[in-house]
């Protein structure tokens, strides 16, 4: 992985900009700016937040995809058993 070097500044911006993308569900260009930021050598406190918002917003969005594509049980009604509480 090619790593490189940022000024303070311009990772505010990266985290910024990665906070805004994913407030506005732009998730592809999420993915650009977290890919480009986790090359960053030396992250401030704002890009290593941000970085772990994406994830965690990312597995969140995996889990609900997955538990979507899951097929639900359906119970088989069957109309000669009834209650006979009460």
């Amino acid at each position: 992985m090619m790593e490189t070097t940022v000024n303070y500044w311009t990772c505010l911006e990266l985290a910024e900009a990665l906070e805004q993308t994913m407030r506005n569900d732009l998730w592809s260009t999420a993915g650009r700016i977290a890919q480009t930021a986790s090359r960053i050598t030396s992250k401030p406190e704002e890009l290593v937040a941000a970085l772990k918002k994406f994830e965690v917003q990312q597995a969140a969005l995996s889990a609900a995809a997955e538990l979507s594509q899951t097929t639900v049980a359906t119970m088989k009604h069957q109309s000669d058993h009834w209650s006979k509480a009460g």
